[in-house]
């Protein structure tokens, strides 16, 4: 900023406007002594500041660390929060995660918070790790359920993205039922 050919060059001052005073600090420590602390407390901010002031290392270090603090309660939170601050590695690592626990993730309130674009790209995944079609239909109901005003009109969308011919045709027709019944 203050030698390359920005709007700014000449000036003496530059407003860093979301950095947290305390990260900064952590941050330019860093630059002079090759260490920074990361605690749970401070990482996203940490993180995001990283990535504004290009410190690859230190991004680096946020994403293993959010990494090992996968669990089905945070990872959909982590995976929205990596690729607004397009942490490539972390998001595919909070992924995986994702569809390898999805029995325990879809428990948790995070996915029924999901909007509609982020339960699309959930549901397009082939890796979700369930025992059979039938509980990622399940999930789906749920999740409209959370919001039925709101969700209703997705039903299509999102059910061309399960596996219909894989669901029992006794497990279809009690599903019709409940839908006819008006359950929901």
């Amino acid at each position: 900023m203050f030698t390359g050919g920005f709007s700014n060059a000449e000036d003496t001052e530059i407003t860093l406007g979301d950095v947290n005073g305390d990260v900064l600090q952590a941050v330019v420590d860093y630059c002079y002594t090759g260490s920074i602390e990361i605690r749970e407390d401070n990482v996203e901010t940490l993180l995001s500041t990283a990535c504004l002031m290009l410190l690859h290392e230190v991004v680096e270090a946020c994403s293993r660390f959010l990494a090992h603090q996968l669990h089905p309660s945070n990872c959909l939170g982590i995976a929205v929060f990596a690729e607004h601050q397009s942490c490539t590695s972390l998001l595919q690592e909070a992924n995986a995660y994702t569809s390898q626990h999805f029995m325990q993730v879809i428990q948790n309130q995070e996915f029924l918070q999901l909007n509609v674009e982020q339960m699309e790209s959930l549901l397009s995944s082939d890796d979700l790790n369930v025992p059979s079609e039938e509980h990622i239909f399940q999930a789906l109901m749920s999740w409209i359920q959370h919001h039925p005003p709101v969700r209703r009109q997705h039903i299509g969308r999102l059910l061309g993205l399960v596996k219909l011919p894989l669901l029992s045709p006794a497990f279809l027709a009690d599903q019709i039922e409940t839908v006819i019944d008006g359950n929901l």
